[in-house]
């Protein structure tokens, strides 16, 4: 097993970092303390969809566990690792299991730089199968995905307020032993010469939405992550020792039809200070039990009032659970695609064909 895994030093460079809201859910015990944070999520939700979280019951060396976990893995032989990557199940979504970086074809001589592995719910609907360095720590990384669902239990709480719910309207739409698509990724981004850089408009991941609830992501000392803020500027995403980072995710933001914004981010290089060094990520997606239907939420005081009660889907007539949504998002970005072109300044042209999620709905990238 390699060294315990150890923090990298955060960058010295002065970057323009992102102002996003800071949730303390030991708020939640006291008297109004769901009030106060209704308003401070309702804030980000209804501009960038990021916040930070603190008084988590996750400790700061249980979060370096999982990153010393996912530096074991990624430190395995490559024949070892494509062990796990199951190609016909990728292509049909199910997104489990070990993604390599050669997975989708070079640009310009450039390879996709990352490489993905993902544990599935402990729900007892997937099988888990895992290379040794993952497997005998089963246990604790089972105990993690039970805190980071707390956590999402407790920002689903607050939203149902923010959106003026009956209680557990949202909470019970992740049910504890149903089947889901909830996972625990780790994520390497391997670093890129200069050259490369210039080639991929130094970027990692252009800019996107996820696909399901809400993510979590544990704090990397490594900086890349950036967010698009409401006047379309790109901002970076400060690691902070004492929080985690949470982004909404576009099933959430369709059932609240777009109340809840869905955040708009990306993965830049490093800054130049970091550049030089590979970035291992830990992220947890919440995501609704498959059988959960994404229709509007129409208990919402918030949307009546509102007198929107139209989604994404139920314009054009479609009908979709969580798990149909989640494989059929999984599928377009499991092809085995690449854009046409990357401008330098990071501007990314795809065929629409390759956004295609249905006959009738197309995901959608941001420069």
């Amino acid at each position: 097993m390699n060294p315990r895994y150890q923090d990298t030093q955060p960058t010295a460079e002065a970057l323009d970092w992102a102002e996003l809201v800071t949730l303390d859910l030991s708020l939640l015990e006291q008297p109004n303390g769901l009030e106060k944070l209704a308003k401070e999520l309702e804030y980000a939700a209804n501009h960038v969809g990021f916040f930070y979280v603190q008084s988590l019951d996750i400790s700061k060396e249980e979060v370096d566990r999982q990153f010393e976990i996912a530096q074991d893995f990624f430190s395995l032989p490559l024949e070892e690792r494509l062990q796990y990557f199951d190609r016909e199940k990728y292509m049909s979504g199910q997104n489990i299991g070990y993604r390599p970086i050669t997975w989708r074809p070079p640009l310009d001589g450039v390879y996709d730089n990352t490489q993905i592995y993902s544990i599935p719910a402990f729900d007892g609907h997937h099988i888990h199968h895992h290379p040794d360095v993952v497997a005998r720590c089963l246990e604790e990384i089972q105990q993690f995905q039970v805190k980071c669902d707390k956590i999402i239990q407790q920002l689903l709480q607050i939203l149902e307020h923010v959106l003026e719910l009956p209680p557990f309207a949202l909470r019970k739409k992740i049910r504890a032993n149903a089947s889901s698509e909830q996972q625990l990724r780790y994520m390497h981004y391997t670093a890129r010469n200069p050259e490369e850089n210039e080639k991929m408009g130094h970027i990692y991941a252009g800019g996107h939405t996820d696909l399901g609830v809400l993510t979590l992501l544990f704090r990397q000392p490594v900086a890349g992550l950036q967010i698009q803020n409401a006047e379309g500027e790109w901002r970076w995403v400060q690691p902070r020792d004492d929080a985690l980072t949470v982004n909404i995710c576009d099933a959430l933001s369709m059932i609240s039809c777009q109340h809840l914004k869905s955040t708009i981010h990306r993965v830049h290089a490093p800054p130049a200070d970091q550049r030089h060094l590979d970035r291992i990520g830990v992220l947890y997606f919440g995501r609704f039990s498959n059988d959960e239907y994404l229709d509007p939420l129409a208990d919402s005081g918030v949307l009546r009032r509102a007198g929107n009660l139209q989604t994404e889907l139920s314009k054009n007539g479609i009908r979709m659970t969580m798990g149909e949504y989640a494989a059929a998002r999984g599928a377009q970005h499991s092809r085995r695609k690449q854009p046409l072109a990357v401008g330098k300044d990071g501007r990314y042209e795809w065929d629409q064909k390759d956004l295609a999620v249905t006959s009738t709905l197309s995901v959608q990238y941001y420069n």
